[in-house]
């Protein structure tokens, strides 16, 4: 019930993502049909250098298809350019990739975010609110868990954050 309630809680986050649509372009095209390559992680990271996005802490998630193409660019799988452990090994990257630590969900489908955490803000209530109700008294014999978290997302900034799809 609590992975529902987060996974709910993730897709509202991904749908309030909107990137600049004013030039230069915040949402752009992969490259290769839908194939993530190094170019389309540089072309996202020029984008947010050239809006002087702080360089410290950027994230990039990506779908479950785009996250194995990272394993297809040869210098991020490299031992020569990884301090430690092998990608290739352990299936998961610990490292920045261009800059960008690199997370992955199946929410985002086939498209790819860039950006730095400042461009949006959440807030959540303190503590997730579980109750239970006894159904004896409808002549059920069972137990009603009913749970439920208030949040709010707020998008700060549509230039600290790039769409590559």
């Amino acid at each position: 019930m609590i992975f529902s309630i987060m996974k709910k809680m993730q897709a509202d986050i991904i749908s309030a993502i909107v990137p600049s649509a004013s030039s230069p372009d915040h949402a752009i095209s992969y490259d290769s049909g839908s194939t993530l390559a190094l170019a389309d992680i540089l072309e996202a990271k020029e984008l947010l250098d050239t809006q002087n996005v702080m360089e410290e802490n950027r994230v990039a998630v990506m779908g479950a298809a785009q996250w194995n193409d990272i394993f297809n660019i040869t210098g991020f799988t490299s031992r020569d350019y990884i301090p430690a452990g092998s990608p290739l090994t352990s299936g998961s990257i610990p490292t920045p990739i261009a800059g960008f630590m690199p997370k992955m969900t199946n929410v985002v489908s086939s498209t790819s975010y860039f950006f730095h955490p400042s461009f949006l803000t959440i807030a959540v209530q303190q503590s997730l609110n579980i109750e239970m109700f006894n159904l004896g008294v409808d002549g059920v014999r069972g137990t009603r868990v009913n749970a439920d978290v208030l949040y709010g997302i707020k998008q700060l900034d549509d230039e600290r954050v790039v769409s590559v799809s």
